[in-house]
């Protein structure tokens, strides 16, 4: 069985910690769905999700470059913003 929506949400917003500037939460799961789940269909189980989603949040987090905030990546930002 798989878990209820809030409980994917919680875990999602613990992994992904870095918000895109001017973007808002909704967006943010918005973007990972379209990038992520939807191309991925059918997923085996919760394990596979859990996985897929930690690499996508590291490579959002840690190797995206952002035009909002000067072509950086996010963790980048935070830590000038420290």
């Amino acid at each position: 069985m798989w878990p209820s929506r809030g409980k994917i949400s919680r875990r999602l917003s613990a992994i992904i910690f870095v918000v895109t500037p001017g973007c808002t939460w909704r967006q943010q799961i918005g973007r990972y769905k379209t990038e992520l789940i939807k191309p991925r269909k059918p997923w085996h189980g919760l394990a596979d999700v859990e996985l897929a989603t930690a690499e996508w949040a590291d490579w959002f987090n840690n190797q995206l470059l952002h035009a909002a905030i000067r072509d950086i990546p996010p963790h980048e930002h935070v830590s000038r913003q420290s």
